[in-house]
């Protein structure tokens, strides 16, 4: 009997090559990328924020635990005294500067007012720059004494910045005169120091009674 073997032969690939048009690449999605890049860089900044956020109040908790125990440590009723106790030096302080002012005008007008001008008013107020505005209302024998007594006021520079005189008014029946003025103190003369210099200068001062009716006063500088 005879064997009958049937082979087949199948080839692994095509024997003749089938040229074919070329497959074309897909276009990248520049926008998809973009919102890829932006959805990343949010979530990145928004966990950076959530972390700092977290670390800041962990600080600002343990800032506060340690306040509360330094504030175990303190002396609540020693901190009131010392508070009160400050609260009437800036009490003491405030009444000695006025005093000062006030002795500081005094003693110009002392000083540098004529024996024949009579003083019937006076009162001060500062200035929104510090300087103190003294006013007052006097009376003269003449209006040459007017002058006189604005120039003497005039010269007591560097205390005394500017002085106005307002129109004198005379009386018919007595001849004397009335008038205001405002002077403009330096407030650095207000000060205790200034003061103490101003008068021990102002003694040393030997003036004769024509020189004070003129006005002839100066101030160190």
């Amino acid at each position: 009997m005879e064997n009958s073997f049937e082979t087949s032969f199948i080839p692994q690939q095509p024997l003749v090559r089938v040229e074919g048009a070329p497959r074309r690449s897909e276009p990248i999605n520049l926008a998809l990328v973009l919102a890829f890049i932006i959805f990343f860089i949010t979530i990145t900044v928004a966990g950076g924020v959530y972390f700092l956020k977290l670390q800041a109040e962990k600080r600002v908790h343990e800032k506060q635990v340690q306040l509360a125990a330094e504030e175990k440590n303190l002396n609540i009723d020693e901190i009131n005294a010392y508070k009160h106790i400050d609260d009437k030096l800036v009490t003491v302080k405030g009444l000695l500067q006025n005093h000062t002012v006030f002795s500081t005008i005094l003693l110009l007008l002392e000083e540098s007012t004529a024996v024949n001008i009579g003083l019937t008013s006076l009162g001060y107020t500062k200035g929104t720059n510090g300087d103190y505005i003294v006013t007052l209302s006097a009376k003269a024998p003449s209006y040459s004494a007017v002058y006189f007594q604005g120039e003497s006021w005039r010269k007591m520079v560097p205390m005394v910045k500017t002085v106005k005189i307002s129109a004198p008014v005379a009386d018919e029946a007595t001849g004397i005169v009335t008038f205001g003025a405002e002077l403009v103190i330096n407030p650095l003369y207000t000060k205790y120091n200034k003061l103490v210099e101003t008068e021990n200068q102002l003694n040393k001062m030997d003036q004769a009674p024509a020189d004070i009716e003129s006005g002839i006063i100066s101030l160190p500088q």
